[in-house]
């Protein structure tokens, strides 16, 4: 296949994952097997080699998240966007810092804002020349605002995700949750720390740019 070709195909499923992705919290294991199948329909247009040592990512991943909590907040959904960039140092190891911004709307309460900042560290593990798995650490500062509460913090994450590489150093990824701490001090009050599991509770998708790098 041409370039174009893959190019074409890659923009016309994300077109369709955004309808998809939409309804991501009306129906989860829909949308996961729309993105399972996707994913290995992109394998068949095209392929490259992996990102090479010495490259520069730059990426952007788009998160949708809901949660029905047993709590006076109730249903929960959040909407989070997080372009980051980094330098991979060989095959493997990539550091770098990111950026993401969330908004958060609780049953019948106003929408909270959400603000995060920090360094990450991947690791990426190959298993074709098509696909590799990869699991990314990142911990930084964190605010939040959602009418006159004003709060902020520190975060840390783990999350695991599928990688598939295309044409020209640009790849698709996919990730259902992960693992998560964070530590939260509104303005004038105590501080409190959470740690949560977030698999199944969780959609990310994302897409990457290698630019770059020894051949």
């Amino acid at each position: 296949m041409t370039i174009n070709m893959t190019m074409f195909s890659t923009i016309w499923l994300f077109a369709t994952f955004g309808v998809e992705f939409a309804s991501y919290g009306a129906n989860k294991f829909l949308f996961m097997k729309k993105l399972l199948l996707a994913a290995f329909v992109m394998a068949g247009i095209g392929f490259s080699a992996q990102a090479q040592q010495g490259s520069v990512l730059l990426y952007g991943n788009l998160g949708l998240e809901t949660q029905n909590k047993h709590s006076k907040e109730g249903k929960v959904t959040a909407f989070t966007i997080a372009p980051g960039v980094g330098y991979q140092f060989n095959d493997n190891w990539t550091a770098g810092g990111e950026i993401s911004f969330a908004t958060a709307k609780f049953e019948d309460e106003k929408a909270m804002n959400e603000f995060k900042v920090g360094p990450f560290v991947r690791y990426s593990y190959p298993i074709s020349n098509i696909f590799s798995i990869f699991g990314q650490l990142g911990a930084g500062y964190q605010g939040a605002k959602q009418g006159d509460y004003k709060a902020s913090g520190a975060y840390a994450y783990v999350t695991p995700a599928i990688s598939l590489n295309v044409k020209n150093g640009f790849g698709f990824s996919v990730a259902f949750g992960g693992i998560d701490f964070q530590t939260v001090k509104p303005k004038g009050g105590d501080a409190a720390s959470s740690f949560g599991l977030t698999f199944g509770q969780t959609a990310t998708i994302g897409i990457s740019k290698n630019f770059g790098g020894k051949k």
